[in-house]
Parts: structure tokens; sequence; C-alpha cells
């Protein structure tokens, strides 16, 4: 009896939830093992720029995260639950209450339920991230709720995971993979910082969410920004997904939050989607003079087009067959090929083998034939 009764309050106290005797493992690249009570004590526990691994039972994580370092560091949810559902870091955060602690101090970073900093690499699998911030009314400001703010110079992967908030749910730089992934949220949330190269997000789902304490219901799938430059990576894409929005919510693919200094560059590709506003984009790209939105720009390819119900004569945002296929094909050409202003696609020096790390961590992906 006594046992339950314990198991029942925490449940109602809604704070880190284990099955008795479980605790947070924090695994290094020599195999050694330590625990924790939880995944911020785990985080300091990191040391230098070696590989860690740290794996999370089932369970709920009242926590605010913060990293600042150079490991490659892989968080694993204990589950094969679809979109890491019951592997659960949740709290509230904006950037009104910035409850974060950032090397920096910055509002941005402090807004975020995750903050990722530094040169080090981040690894998502199984997991969700849930920033429980809902706005009230729509007085409320400073209502940017990150669940994930990466601003690691690194690179970030995230594999059968949940992102979950309203305003500004991801935020990447550098560059980054989400792969069977659920994101939902409202205005911006999946979104990219101009030092950002590419992100992309394949086989995902995503959802445009309704706050019914607001009277406002626009949604903004993304808002990509890059650097003004002759050469420049991809920015957002998103292949092969699907978007769907909620009742009530008047939803656009793509909309620039910035008058200048900055270009807009995001593609769909192969994707399917319902409920989105006739006018699929809001207002217009930044881009460069005299560069087609193919380019840079906002763009789609024919089969989105086709599902989307438009027609693609007269069309300057829809990408031609060749270039949908051998640029935007698979994950390879994506993350690793970069255009210049005048339209030429060509193969990055350091390209990121991510063929390589989806074997290593036995990620069930499509075969992707592209070529870099």
């Amino acid at each position: 009896m006594k046992k339950i009764m314990i198991l029942a309050l925490v449940s109602l106290l809604g704070s880190s939830i284990f099955a008795v005797g479980e605790k947070i493992t924090l695994t290094d690249a020599k195999g050694r093992e330590k625990t924790f009570d939880t995944i911020s004590a785990a985080l300091k526990g990191v040391k230098g720029s070696g590989e860690y691994k740290i794996t999370l039972p089932k369970g709920t994580y009242n926590e605010i995260l913060n990293y600042n370092g150079g490991a490659k560091i892989t968080i694993v949810g204990d589950t094969d639950a679809a979109f890491g559902e019951d592997v659960v870091i949740a709290a509230e955060n904006n950037g009104e209450l910035k409850k974060g602690k950032s090397s920096d101090g910055k509002a941005i970073k402090d807004r975020c339920l995750f903050e990722f900093e530094g040169t080090g690499n981040l690894t998502l699998m199984n997991v969700t991230l849930h920033n429980t911030y809902v706005k009230k009314s729509n007085d409320e400001k400073n209502t940017q709720a990150e669940a994930l703010g990466f601003d690691s110079t690194g690179n970030l992967a995230a594999y059968n995971c949940s992102f979950k908030s309203y305003q500004d749910t991801i935020r990447t730089v550098g560059k980054a993979w989400f792969y069977g992934c659920h994101i939902e949220g409202d205005v911006d949330f999946i979104w990219m910082e101009q030092t950002g190269k590419v992100a992309l997000y394949e086989n995902c789902r995503i959802r445009a969410r309704y706050n019914p304490n607001v009277s406002s219901h626009t949604a903004y799938v993304c808002a990509p920004r890059t650097n003004m430059a002759n050469l420049i990576s991809k920015g957002i894409v998103i292949l092969n997904s699907d978007i769907s929005c909620d009742e009530g919510e008047r939803t656009y693919l793509a909309r620039t939050p910035w008058k200048e200094g900055y270009y807009s560059q995001v593609a769909y590709i192969g994707c399917t989607a319902s409920g989105i506003d006739s006018g699929v984009w809001h207002k217009e790209p930044l881009t460069a003079k005299n560069t087609p939105r193919t380019v840079i720009g906002w763009k789609m390819d024919r089969a989105t087009a086709k599902n989307l119900g438009l027609s693609v004569d007269g069309r300057d945002d829809v990408i031609d067959d060749e270039t949908a296929k051998t640029e935007y094909g698979g994950r390879a050409a994506i993350l690793n090929r970069t255009v210049s202003t005048s339209g030429i696609y060509k193969k990055e020096s350091k390209p990121w083998n991510v063929a390589e790390l989806a074997q290593k961590l036995g990620w069930n992906v499509a075969e992707d034939k592209s070529q870099l």
C-alpha cells in the first residue's frame, strides 16, 4: 500500500518519474558508467571533448537543460514508442521567464527548454522535448519558447523524437538532420539562425497547433534566415514529410519576420500537406538580386505542388525535376552541397557522413540514392 501511495503522489506532482530503482546512466567512450538522478547532473558529468551517452528510463523529467562544451553527446530514451512519447523532458520557459542559464546570458538562449552551446555534437533518440509554455492572451510579450535551441558549431541529429511548443519550437545553427520526428507549434516553429547552414527534416510529421487562448490563429511553419553570401547551403529542407494543421489555424509554409540583411532559404520536397493557405507562402522571401527563388528563396518540387492542388504553370517557386533529383533527392546531397547566387551547385570540402552515423546507431532510415 505504501509503495502504491508513493507512486501516485509522484504522478500527481509531475516530477521526474522512474521505475523503482532506475536512474539516468552516463556512459563514456570506454564503457564506464555513472548514474544520476537528473539529466542536468548527467550533463555536468560530461567532461572534455569525448563521446558520451546519456540513457533515460521511461518517465517525465521536469528540467530546464543547458550544455556548453565540446563533447559528442547522445541522449537516448529507453523506449521503442513512436516519437519517444513516453520519455519526456518537459518544463515551462519563454522569453519573459528566461529560466535557462546560457554561457553569454542572451535571452534568445535562456528561453529554451534545452539550450546546447559550444563546439560539440548532439544526437537525440527516442525522446520528447516539450516546452509547456502556452500563451494566455494576445497581450503577452516575449512568447518565443524553444523546445530546443542548438547553438553549437557541431552537428545535430535527431531520430524518432518529438519537439513540442508553440512559437519557435526548434532553432538551429550549423547542420542538423531530423529523421522520423514529430514537430509541432504555431509561429515560426521551425526556424534557423543566420549562421545556420542546413537543417533537414526528413520523413517527419509536422503539425500547426491551434491555441484557443488567443484571437489570432495564423501559423507559419518555417522562418529561415541565412547569411548573405555568394555561396550558401540549402537552408531548411522539408523532405518526404507530412504537414497538417489544426482546424481553425490559417497556415503558411514559410514567412520572413526580417525586412533585410538575410536570405530566406527553404524547400519542400516530396511532401504531403493539408489545410495550407492557398497563398502557400506569407508575402515574399529575401533573396539575392537577379537570382531565381528556386535557387535562393522559398521553393517546392512538383510533387509537393501537386499535393497542394497547385498548377505549376507560371509559378516561379517550383524546382525543375532534374534539380529536385540531383540536389534535393536525398540527405547526402541536401546536407553537403552548396549553391552560388548564380545557381552553381557543388560539393562541400568536408561533408557530414550521416550514413555512417545512422548505421552506427542502428537507425531504420530510407535508402539514400543521392550523390555528392
